[in-house]
């Protein structure tokens, strides 16, 4: 029997784009560094959370391979040029196949990653987009939030390629830390679920002021200190009774 030691893949795909340029992007690199912070005091996310980050604007880039918390350094994030997220969204479904152990003969691999997309725009490279979003979503070998941040980025796209779509139409300083400081309190409770149950969901609650979840219905719908479930299988439901 092996003694391998499961890992929570957590995947930050984040915006680097001329419209992140001043505020947005240095509250995105207090906000990646803060969110490394805050889990280095979380012993079971310590354990077991490994981190990658995954820059797009005219180029992407994974400028953070799948690091243990301890050894995470500051990734460079120059904000330059277009929306290139399509690719990026590639570069994601070759980590996943690379980076991730998988299950094989009755040894279980890591636990299911998380993508947190965070993005100011829509994409520029729209028939990418397309071709991997469809495919991320059908393949279900991933867990993905995205966050639309300002009036421009457009949550009904996100919504093709996740349905875990979390949007602020009018960005206030600090929102985009706001939004890390939720991808962290997110991925404490999902190591949490692991050393209870070994489940790794969670609860999208208690978003800040200014943030609302995106439906299908109606594209947007308010939070008004609903819970939502993030199950196993990426899909999002309200957390109205708990379910085995």
């Amino acid at each position: 029997m092996s003694d391998y030691q499961r890992r929570l893949p957590i995947y930050l795909l984040v915006d680097c784009s001329g419209s992140m340029r001043g505020t947005r992007i240095e509250e995105a690199k207090r906000g990646i560094l803060s969110l490394v912070s805050e889990l280095k005091n979380n012993p079971q996310a310590l354990e077991t959370v490994y981190i990658s980050v995954i820059t797009f604007s005219n180029t992407v880039e994974q400028v953070s391979p799948l690091t243990e918390l301890v050894k995470f350094k500051e990734p460079e994030l120059v904000p330059n040029g277009g929306t290139m997220l399509g690719k990026a969204l590639g570069l994601l479904s070759d980590c996943l196949k690379t980076e991730v152990k998988h299950s094989d003969n009755g040894q279980k691999g890591d636990w299911k990653p998380f993508a947190f997309i965070l993005t100011d725009g829509s994409p520029s490279d729209i028939s990418d987009y397309q071709k991997y979003a469809e495919k991320l979503k059908a393949s279900n070998d991933v867990n993905i939030i995205a966050f639309a941040v300002g009036y421009d980025a457009k949550a009904d796209m996100l919504m093709l390629l996740t349905n875990n779509v979390i949007k602020t139409d009018s960005l206030s300083n600090g929102d985009i830390t706001n939004y890390f400081s939720l991808v962290s309190s997110s991925v404490m409770q999902s190591t949490n679920n692991i050393r209870r149950n070994q489940r790794n969901d969670f609860n999208l609650s208690s978003l800040p002021n200014g943030f609302e979840i995106v439906t299908n219905q109606d594209s947007s719908h308010s939070n008004t200190n609903n819970s939502h479930k993030v199950n196993p299988n990426g899909n999002r439901q309200p957390d109205q009774r708990a379910k085995k």
